[in-house]
């Protein structure tokens, strides 16, 4: 007999199914999850400050330098959950906080937590080039672009990015990569389950310290550098290029050099990843 004999001779069997699929069409309302959005906005003169400082938790943090005199502070705040009366409370309970400490101005976002639902705030700054940015975030990236003021930045399971800037930088993450495009400065990048790349079509680092754990560091200038190079990589491999008569034993494990005046100083590190060096001219 077949399948369709089945069916069509079994009316508590075609019962059954039909029962199966009308509890499945009325639970779909009760899975699928509301998203309820709002936004903030708000401009500040920056005149008599010197950093600023942005925190949030399941957001992202983008900080971009201008030329003018004014802080611009956007934020997209985002609540998701089953009931949407609890997803609006949540949303009405979220704080955005500025507070002015001396020469600093601080920007926090405040939330409330509830099991099963999902509270998050992501910020878009404007800063002047000027400004040196403290960001910290937990389930977000954070991405700093035209700042010449230094940086300090930092998050776990999240990418880091900095771009076209020229101060100091000192990046860390847990599960992400870091990323340097156009960086000039002393740059100290640590990671843990991700990897590190530095790009530089510009003037090189004044230096680098680059450790990452289960990942591989990629770094790539135009020019060469003044700088002592160290290069260590457990259980990875090492390669150079553009490098004048340098011969690497095959699978060595680390690798020092003094490159131009040797002012500087460039660490390298990984563990469970490779190690790429190249010099553009």
């Amino acid at each position: 007999m077949t399948t369709r004999q089945i069916i069509n001779r079994n009316p508590i069997f075609i019962l059954s199914l039909s029962l199966v699929i009308l509890l499945t069409l009325t639970a779909l309302p009760a899975l699928a999850k509301i998203t309820i959005e709002d936004s903030y906005n708000k401009v500040m003169e920056a005149a008599g400050f010197e950093d600023v400082s942005i925190e949030t938790v399941n957001g992202s943090i983008e900080v971009t330098g201008y030329d003018g005199d004014q802080v611009t502070i956007d934020a997209k705040m985002e609540v998701k959950g089953k009931k949407e009366d609890i997803c609006k409370e949540l949303l009405s309970e979220i704080e955005i906080k500025i507070n002015e400490k001396g020469k600093e101005l601080e920007i926090e976002a405040d939330t409330k937590d509830k099991r099963g639902y999902s509270v998050s705030v992501s910020f878009k700054i404007q800063v002047p080039h000027r400004m040196k940015i403290e960001a910290e975030t937990v389930n977000g990236s954070i991405d700093v672009t035209d700042i010449n003021g230094g940086a300090n930045i930092e998050t776990i399971n999240g990418s880091l990015n900095c771009s076209n800037m020229i101060c100091d930088v000192d990046a860390e993450t847990i599960n992400g990569s870091i990323n340097f495009d156009d960086v000039s400065g002393e740059l100290d990048a640590e990671t843990i389950n991700g990897s590190i790349d530095c790009e530089s079509a510009l003037e090189p680092p004044q230096s680098i310290s680059f450790e990452t754990i289960n990942g591989k560091v990629n770094v790539e200038l135009k020019g060469i550098p003044d700088a002592k190079l160290n290069i260590a990589a457990v259980n990875g491999n090492i390669k150079l290029k553009g490098f004048a008569e340098v011969e690497l034993k095959r699978n060595a494990r680390s690798f020092s050099s003094t490159l131009g005046s040797g002012a500087g100083s460039y660490d390298i590190s990984t563990v469970n990843g490779s190690v790429t060096f190249e010099l553009k001219k």
